[in-house]
């Protein structure tokens, strides 16, 4: 399994390549930056803009549908919620082809086992996306040295507080890959959050 990160101006993209095929998490990348690879399967995190902003485009040429978190639709459907005219400048266009995902589902892919994480509180159906109990994509959930806000449109404080004492009970060392910013290991993000929990 090769995991290619995609930088871009609005977040990160993450492709898990296996053999000639891929999967794609927070669909962000342009579409021409996929030309070399067949993707499956199409993952966000979360329906803010900055993260689905290339979804139709990509959903469709290859003709598969957006996994997302069950209480994330809105965001698909609502610009109120996806921010797409403050982030974009302009309206986002919904993409209709949608696998709804529920905590802890599990999905195979090439063999390889990604598992669906709910983690509320950046939006009510934040996920992340576990793979192989090694790698861990965050979305905006947590970050390197921070975790995501909660003072946007279908944020909550209380959701993230206990989202972090969740996570707060895990003993692992995932390799973590957030939505920004650079990787890190699931260690070093709980000492950060231990920080986060007592300030909300």
């Amino acid at each position: 399994m090769e995991i290619k990160q995609f930088s871009t101006s609005l977040a990160n993209s993450y492709l898990l390549v296996e053999g000639e095929t891929a999967l794609l998490i927070d669909p962000v990348v342009k579409l021409d930056k996929l030309a070399d690879y067949k993707i499956s399967h199409c993952f966000a995190t979360h329906g803010h803009a900055d993260h689905i902003a290339e979804a139709k485009k990509i959903t469709d040429h290859f003709q598969i549908p957006l996994y997302l978190h069950k209480d994330e639709t809105i965001f698909i459907k609502d610009d109120t919620y996806n921010l797409s005219p403050y982030i974009l400048g302009d309206s986002l266009e919904p993409v209709e082809n949608l696998r709804l995902l529920t905590d802890q589902e599990k999905i195979d892919f090439q063999g390889h086992l990604l598992e669906t994480i709910h983690t509320p509180g950046h939006t009510k159906g934040s996920v992340m996306y576990l793979l192989d109990n090694k790698h861990l994509f965050s979305g905006d959930t947590l970050f390197k040295e921070s975790i995501g806000r909660t003072d946007l449109k279908g944020g909550n404080q209380g959701l993230m507080a206990d989202t972090l004492t969740r996570l707060l009970s895990f003993d692992q060392d995932w390799l973590v890959y957030p939505g920004h910013g650079e990787s890190t290991t699931f260690k070093e993000v709980k000492k950060v959050l231990r920080y986060w929990r007592r300030l909300i």
